[in-house]
């Protein structure tokens, strides 16, 4: 996981950018009160990593392709207006050894796609949706990243994500 910003291996890749600010400024942000997964990970899974522990959850490539793809990913969207809830009531789950398994999901969801996979109203009014909109000008856009790579290697430093988290606590 990235613990500060590197401009040596931190270049944006053919498109508008999401996947470098979720790894190059999210991910170093939030440290290790993050879980980090991408495209074909399941409800299932992430529900049991998290347990209950309230970490954030940023998935990268949430892409849906396919029906089976598009009902993983519901699944996925469930959880996580689950824990979007005020109540805080736990998921209870069977196990084939006859033991229920309790688990208490209070983690942020970030996704991050090309195309947003929303499609219930539900969902719609618990997610905020950020578009990227790069510069066409590709002279400028170089300018500007060049400026953003300057600030961040001036802020994000290595021990920025535990100065937050001190100063979050401290309030």
């Amino acid at each position: 996981m990235p613990t500060a910003w590197n401009r040596s291996n931190a270049q944006p890749k053919a498109a508008g950018g999401k996947s470098f600010i979720l790894d190059h400024f999210i991910r170093v942000i939030l440290g290790r009160l993050c879980l980090a997964i991408q495209s074909k990970s399941t409800e299932a899974g992430i529900r049991q990593t998290l347990g209950r522990d309230a970490l954030a959850v940023i998935f990268d490539e949430a892409e849906t392709q396919n029906d089976r793809d598009r009902e993983r990913f519901q699944q996925i969207l469930d959880l996580a207006r689950q824990a979007s809830t005020e109540a805080g009531a736990e998921i209870i789950k069977g196990s084939a050894n006859g033991t229920a398994k309790a688990f208490h999901i209070r983690s942020m969801f970030c996704f991050s796609s090309i195309n947003v996979p929303l499609s219930q109203a539900a969902d719609e009014s618990r997610t905020l949706v950020l578009t990227l909109t790069p510069n066409p000008n590709h002279a400028t856009r170089a300018i500007e990243f060049r400026h953003l790579q300057d600030s961040m290697s001036d802020t994000l430093t290595q021990n920025f994500a535990a100065q937050l988290l001190t100063r979050v606590m401290a309030q």
